[in-house]
């Protein structure tokens, strides 16, 4: 816990020594391959150079509750942490493409009846993204990434980055 507090530190201090025109809010939809859950996407980047992006969020996954036949209640919800980096490549126009590597914090909750567990991991993540500016103020993005670890998944995410 204290890696993760430490790390949340370290990245909201990047966050806050980005000028303002650098800085971007993220909202949108995910999907984990693995645990087949949607979720919703919310975070932010930061241009450190005009080739290099700091990408951190938080991904809230739908929660599961079902009866498995016998009486039983069960209940699984999962949420993430990603920091990322972006290697930035301008073909043209208003796209933009990008490989990512970062690390990622998942937490796994599972109350069976009255018993509770929870459960976090960390991994690495590797994929690639395309970004699509919209407007000066909004771009669209789509990412594919896998999360390399004892939580391994892959990752799809979709929406728009509102730039600050």
């Amino acid at each position: 816990m204290r890696k993760f507090i430490v790390l949340s530190f370290f990245v909201a201090l990047c966050f806050l020594q980005a000028k303002a025109q650098d800085v971007s809010l993220k909202g949108g939809l995910g999907y984990a391959m693995q645990s087949e859950k949607m979720g919703v996407l919310l975070g932010a980047r930061v241009g450190i150079t005009p080739k290099i992006d700091l990408a951190g969020g938080f991904g809230l996954f739908f929660p599961d509750t079902y009866n498995n036949g016998n009486g039983t209640k069960v209940k699984s919800n999962i949420w993430m942490f990603d920091v990322d980096g972006h290697y930035n490549f301008t073909p043209g126009g208003a796209v933009k493409l990008y490989p990512l590597v970062g690390i990622n914090f998942t937490t796994g909750k599972v109350k069976i009846n009255d018993t509770k567990t929870t459960n976090t991991e960390v991994g690495l993540n590797m994929g690639g993204g395309l970004a699509y500016s919209f407007t000066s103020k909004i771009d669209g993005f789509f990412e594919i990434k896998y999360i390399l670890g004892n939580a391994d998944q892959g990752m799809l995410g979709f929406g728009v980055f509102y730039k600050l």
